[in-house]
């Protein structure tokens, strides 16, 4: 809406206008014009003798309604970079969780984390439009694993068999780039040797068994550490 006025005519003039499509008057020295096209409107104002009259003219333009997008919805990963959001037409304003610029449209993963986010693209003031972005997690593990000498441990197809820290970089089942830290604590089975002597009829237990033959015997046990240890006697 648009205000339409004649500025200077001598008190007691009398007005009109035409067309009167889209004005709020047709006999007023001002009035509101809301045309839906662009319309040209002339104002015949009239001195009060009635004797004397001036034409006038003023065209309003009426522009289309901008047809206004926000973009497709898409979908990033919780660690991935900076999003930029692209609107239009250009110049309208971004809000919504995770934007940090709304008018340079940026939109940072990191700061809502996962899940489905609505964002709003506004021009003009007053027109709107939304997308949805979603934002699949990345995974961050870590794990702390203990083996015996000589197996190894294997994560995402790699295998580790030393002991130290190693960081594994996967893609998750959200086709996230994923971070794993393994602490390997790797310990060698232990072998023990010791002798005894026995008198007949005299025997020692071993191995749950009675021995009274001499001999060279073995038995595994479990060590402290998990591991397989042996026992020669």
């Amino acid at each position: 809406i648009i205000v339409l006025e004649v500025a200077s005519a001598p008190l007691g003039a009398s007005y009109t206008w035409s067309p009167s499509a889209g004005l709020s008057s047709t006999n007023n020295s001002v009035v509101l014009a809301s045309p839906t096209v662009t319309t040209q409107y002339q104002v015949i104002v009239t001195n009060p003798l009635g004797n004397c009259a001036d034409t006038f003219f003023v065209r309003v333009r009426v522009e289309p309604t901008p047809i206004v997008s926000a973009g497709n919805d898409t979908s990033v990963c919780s660690n991935s970079d900076t999003l930029r959001l692209i609107g239009s037409p250009p110049g309208g304003i971004w809000s919504g969780v995770g934007i940090t610029d709304g008018t340079r449209g940026t939109f940072v993963p990191a700061t809502v984390g996962a899940g489905r986010w609505m964002v709003v693209y506004t021009f003009a003031g007053f027109l709107r439009d939304t997308a949805y972005i979603q934002v699949r997690g990345a995974d961050n593990l870590t794990l702390n694993q203990s083996i015996c000498s000589p197996n190894s441990f294997v994560v995402g197809g790699q295998s580790f068999s030393t002991t130290g820290v190693y960081t594994i970089n996967l893609s998750n089942s959200s086709g996230c780039d994923s971070t794993v830290v393994l602490n390997l604590n790797v310990s060698n089975p232990s072998f023990f040797a010791f002798s005894d002597t026995l008198c007949r009829p005299q025997t020692r237990v071993f191995d749950g068994r009675p021995l009274g033959t001499a001999g060279v015997y073995f038995d595994t046990l479990t060590s402290a550490t998990g591991c397989d240890s042996v026992v020669q006697l």
